[in-house]
């Protein structure tokens, strides 16, 4: 393909080219906070010159608020025939509302190269080649080490890096070393983001036998493991496991951490989205409302988990009926939003419709409707009138109004979508 690349490029050595995609927010909102940093792209990176065209693949923003639609800018030094790293310059939304991401491909992909397997060594502080590869595609989703673009063909080869590095320890590691439970632990972060659970958790508890008979219990890997075990098992349903695990985690990193640190935050966060999942408000919101306190400290001021934290306090609130506090809470959110957001951000919509609802449970029948048309206008101003929560809108508007000629009016246009 680079050869395709030599061949064509004839004026420079620079080629742009774009690549349009949806990705998780919170994973964008890594990629925001690491400006400057390095990316390894490490499969088949499809592109095209042709920037209309990523902008069609990248999509229409829909995903929001848990999904982001981004296009990526990415400057080729075609001189380069190896894999290469490439540094991350510029972050920032477009008028469309997509997102725009600028990477630059580096020419010493060599240097780079062993400066990021250095650091890895420092982190992990391991020389074995094979478990350092793996490790370093285990670790792709986080972006504060300096890695990026998950793809499935990754972690199958991040599994059978580890898998391999993990039959060399077991012959030459004594059977309780910590090492081994740092090994078990990524192979099941990796089985657990291929939706593998049983083999998620039959590494995790190898991991967990290993670290309770070797480390001291004021050791945060313990808390770590838990963690990491609760969230298996919510994702497949099981409550009570979900919430013992946790539990457990939380335990052992107030045990071992600061009491304002991000993990201990975002334990109690798990904790909290657990019992609302399963509609314990009271018990969700003394989670939630601990996490909020201790990551305002830790996070940024206008930080996505933050504003999520503030988001599912309020909901909590409105479904307990104490419309005062929910609202409260919206209205703390929707001022971080429009520092952090562009005017006419997506997520600004739901928070509209939010506010609206709470405003009508107080009868506040004028402001419940100003919040409506507020939500409605931002779909349609991004052309996206046709998107099922508009339906939702449009009944919420329908039922504001006393009298059934306006109610018909409003609800007409949800069969239209």
């Amino acid at each position: 393909m680079m050869n395709i690349y030599n061949q064509s490029v004839k004026t420079s050595d620079i080629l742009t080219v774009y690549r349009g995609m949806i990705i998780n927010a919170d994973e964008l909102e890594k990629i925001k906070m690491n400006i400057g940093n390095l990316i390894s792209i490490n499969t088949f990176f499809s592109t095209t010159t042709l920037y209309n065209v990523a902008l069609m693949f990248a999509r229409d923003c829909s995903g929001r608020p848990l999904y982001e639609s981004v296009v990526f800018e990415i400057n080729i030094d075609t001189t380069i025939v190896k894999k290469p790293l490439v540094s991350l310059n510029d972050v920032e939304p477009s008028p469309s509302g997509h997102w725009y991401v600028s990477l630059t491909v580096k020419c010493d992909q060599e240097t780079k190269t062993n400066e990021l397997i250095t650091y890895f060594k420092q982190e992990i502080d391991e020389s074995s080649t094979l478990l350092q590869l793996g490790e370093f595609l285990g670790t792709m989703d986080e972006y504060d080490k300096r890695v990026l673009c998950i793809y499935q063909s990754d972690w199958i080869l991040a599994t059978t890096y580890l898998e391999k590095g993990l039959e060399l320890d077991l012959k030459n590691l004594k059977s309780d070393d910590p090492y081994l439970a740092i090994t078990y632990k990524n192979i099941g972060m990796i089985y657990y983001n291929r939706g593998t659970y049983g083999k998620a958790l039959e590494n995790y508890e190898q991991a967990l036998s290993i670290e309770l008979l070797s480390l001291p219990a004021t050791n945060a890997a313990v808390g770590t493991t838990y963690n990491n075990m609760g969230m298996v098992y919510t994702d497949r349903g099981d409550y009570k496991q979900a919430l013992d695990h946790l539990e457990k985690a939380l335990h052992y990193k107030l045990l071992s951490l600061p009491k304002y640190h991000p993990n201990s935050g975002n334990t109690y966060n798990n904790i909290g989205l657990l019992h609302f999942d399963n509609h314990q408000y009271d018990n969700a919101l003394e989670n939630l409302q601990q996490a909020l306190e201790i990551l305002l400290i830790c996070l940024p001021k206008h930080h996505l988990t933050t504003a999520n934290l503030r988001n599912n306090i309020g909901l909590i609130y409105q479904k307990q009926g104490d419309q005062t506090q929910a609202l409260d809470y919206f209205e703390k959110l929707l001022a971080s939003m429009e520092i952090s957001l562009p005017v006419g951000h997506m997520d600004f919509a739901l928070v509209y419709n939010n506010m609206g609802l709470v405003q009508y449970e107080m009868k506040n029948w004028d402001q419940a409707l100003a919040y409506y048309e507020k939500a409605n206008q931002i779909y349609c101003q991004k052309g996206d009138s046709e998107h099922p929560a508009c339906a939702s809108i449009f009944h919420n508007m329908g039922d504001v109004y006393p009298d059934h000629q306006d109610i018909a009016k409003y609800r007409s246009k949800i069969s239209q979508i």
